[in-house]
């Protein structure tokens, strides 16, 4: 600890990854960060979204992934099926993102 910096420890992450802004108030004094700070956990896929066919056979399709922690703007996510990269995803919201399904892959989700 020092003027300049402090540790202290936050309120548990509920799943809705909204900047806020932390303000921080000494001998009555407060003062507000002029940069967001954001909570970020693991992304969590719950399966596909339940709309849309839950086997995968149609290579080329884009399919609607659904979950948690996705963020809460576009961070250009990365998806993969069984290993295989998609080629082309867009994210949706923090709990939705659609991804191109990449040829030879196919099965259950």
């Amino acid at each position: 600890l020092s003027d300049t910096n402090l540790t202290c420890v936050a309120v548990a992450y509920n799943n809705t990854p909204e900047p806020f802004f932390p303000v921080v108030t000494v001998d009555a004094q407060a003062g507000t960060s002029a940069v967001p700070f954001v909570f970020f956990v693991n992304p969590d896929v719950a399966g596909i979204a339940e709309d849309e066919p839950q086997v995968i056979n149609t290579m080329g399709d884009n399919v609607t992934l659904v979950g948690v922690g996705f963020g809460y703007t576009d961070w250009t996510p990365m998806v993969s099926f069984g290993g295989t990269v998609s080629a082309s995803t867009l994210w949706i919201s923090d709990s939705s993102l659609s991804a191109l399904v990449p040829t030879g892959v196919s099965g259950s989700v």
